[in-house]
């Protein structure tokens, strides 16, 4: 869906697409910090942190992070359940930030485990699918969709508020930032955004 969006915006642009695909949220942001890429087309969450080094576009998003789990007579139905549990989560992503906030706010007690540097949130949801590995969070559409494959998934517990996030780029593109911003407001009303 990002990919299809930014294809429309270089066409606008009238610049050919690069694409570099980053392991992470790290380094994707230290891609991004380093001028190897002028925009990073991923939905980056809002943190103190990312305001302070990166600017955000206008292209939003408003989700919220959930506990994926395989259907059973046993679902977990609320977080404080979660001790004594399993949860495998991506590091250095705001999944691992909100795992070990939820463990201090429960009084300890989930077993978090890491998955490689590489592993994408998509992967962990199909490990859950097909019982390896028994929890992960993701945020909340990403799990819709990938019920859409894996029948077997359920998603109803909240972990999170509302968090929002955007494409960003560098403090040092005003203008680039201008142009986004100002064809994403043509944009989300042009047929091109609802096709």
């Amino acid at each position: 869906y990002e990919y299809e969006f930014v294809k429309l915006l270089c066409k606008e642009l009238k610049v050919g697409l690069k694409l570099h695909v980053a392991p992470n949220m790290s380094a994707l942001l230290e891609m991004l910090e380093n001028y190897e890429v002028d925009l990073v087309a991923y939905r980056v969450p809002y943190t103190e942190e990312n305001k302070s080094k990166i600017d955000f576009t206008r292209r939003e998003y408003i989700s919220n992070q959930v506990l994926v789990q395989c259907k059973s007579d046993t679902l977990v139905r609320d977080v404080l359940q979660l001790s004594g549990k399993q949860v495998t989560v991506v590091p250095n992503s705001i999944y691992s930030e909100r795992i070990s906030f939820l463990n201090d706010e429960i009084g300890g007690g989930i077993n978090i485990i890491y998955s490689s540097d590489t592993s994408k949130v998509e992967d962990l949801i199909a490990d859950v699918a097909h019982h390896r590995i028994s929890y992960t969070f993701a945020d909340k559409d990403i799990a819709r969709l990938n019920k859409t494959y894996f029948g077997n998934i359920n998603y109803d517990v909240d972990v999170s508020f509302p968090q929002r996030a955007a494409w960003c780029v560098s403090k040092n593109s005003p203008e680039l930032l201008s142009y986004i911003n100002e064809w994403v407001k043509n944009t989300s009303k042009s047929s091109k955004y609802t096709a």
